[in-house]
């Protein structure tokens, strides 16, 4: 049946594509895979030959076009990276100087994200591929908790990433979109992570909130309560449920660290800079620990400034989305990210996805008028 039925999608599919569109689009889902092997032990090797080989075809191309209404903040935030170098040794500058560049290459290729719309035959076959892979995968080396991964958190991001593409490009297709959220459920189970689940669990919820403003809404009340509980410790007495035989307090250890997290960041107003807390971590903690909360780690890595102005770009970007499920996607994001670490711009599928669903919506969206028609009457 499957074999039948991607004979048949790949025969009626993508025929208006030039061959520099395939090879583009092409690129492009190489990129993610190179976004999703940075967790394992290849590392950053693959993402960062895609990403060259990227910003070479877009150069000769003539596609490195940014979008005026977001080169405020292109130029702004990595300028802010390089401030902590000012009072830190070599190293630091040199650390920022590598953030700076990474984030620069990977704004080009997320624009080029927003232009590009990529190719559904291609996308169907990573989805399969995916798919079987990772349960093969699995099965041959009982890996069930991380599957290919080096740590099992990482597997709750690309099940998000799946369920996204899913949901952006595959709506009609009923096998596909059953099989990926039954990969999802069976993988967040048996990764028996309490974070990956909250953002999955969330991903459900507001993927099927029509109203963008409610979404927001319940996005606020959501932070809201997870600061209340975690970070200020209130209301932990009424919380006495257990997930996965934890308890739903349990942080494992990340209380220590953010409550050291939290008497750093106003030391350091404009941030230690990219990974500079990490010996400080070692040598007072005794272990190599990051953060594991997305919004410390940006305080204590780059300060307040950025952390405003990214949270102001962040809010725009969700102005200009059109589609519930980019938000969806986004929300539960930020949500998980409470509890595990990313940093804008980066190299890995963590970092990525903070942002980047807003310019894969573009450029779904920005194929023909048509389809943005279909999409805000299915969304």
């Amino acid at each position: 049946m499957i074999h039948w039925s991607l004979h048949r999608y790949l025969d009626s599919s993508d025929n208006s594509y030039t061959s520099l569109q395939r090879l583009l689009s092409f690129l492009l889902i190489l990129y993610l895979i190179g976004l999703i092997l940075a967790h394992t032990v290849l590392n950053y090797t693959v993402i960062l030959s895609v990403s060259y080989i990227l910003l070479l075809m877009f150069i000769l191309n003539g596609r490195v076009v940014i979008s005026r209404n977001n080169i405020f903040y292109y130029i702004l935030l990595p300028s802010l990276i390089i401030i902590p170098s000012f009072y830190g040794d070599f190293s630091t500058f040199y650390d920022n100087l590598t953030i700076i560049v990474s984030a620069i290459i990977n704004v080009i290729i997320y624009e080029n994200f927003a232009r590009i719309k990529l190719s559904k035959r291609q996308l169907y076959i990573f989805m399969w591929s995916l798919i079987f892979f990772s349960f093969f995968y699995a099965i041959l080396t009982s890996n069930y908790d991380r599957i290919f991964f080096l740590n099992k958190n990482t597997v709750p991001v690309l099940l998000l990433l799946m369920l996204f593409i899913s949901d952006l490009y595959f709506r009609e297709k009923k096998l596909l979109l059953f099989s990926t959220w039954v990969f999802a459920i069976f993988f967040i189970l048996a990764s028996q992570s309490r974070a990956g689940l909250l953002g999955i669990v969330s991903y459900f919820v507001f993927r099927n909130i029509k109203s963008k403003r409610f979404q927001v809404f319940l996005f606020t009340i959501f932070i809201i309560i997870l600061t209340a509980v975690y970070i200020f410790h209130y209301l932990p007495g009424l919380l006495t449920f257990r997930i996965f035989g934890k308890s739903v307090t349990y942080l494992a250890g990340r209380d220590i660290v953010w409550n050291f997290a939290l008497n750093l960041i106003p030391k350091y107003p404009f941030g230690m800079g990219y990974k500079s807390y990490s010996e400080l971590f070692e040598s007072v903690l005794a272990v190599s620990y990051s953060v594991h909360n997305t919004y410390l780690n940006i305080l204590l890595q780059f300060g307040y400034v950025f952390f405003m102005i990214y949270i102001v770009f962040l809010v725009k970007l969700i102005k200009d989305s059109r589609l519930n499920i980019t938000l969806a996607c986004i929300f539960s994001v930020y949500l998980r990210a409470f509890f595990e670490s990313a940093t804008p711009f980066g190299f890995s599928l963590s970092s990525a996805l903070l942002i980047l669903p807003f310019y894969m919506e573009k450029g779904f969206l920005s194929s023909n008028k048509e389809n943005k028609k279909k999409i805000r009457g299915e969304n």
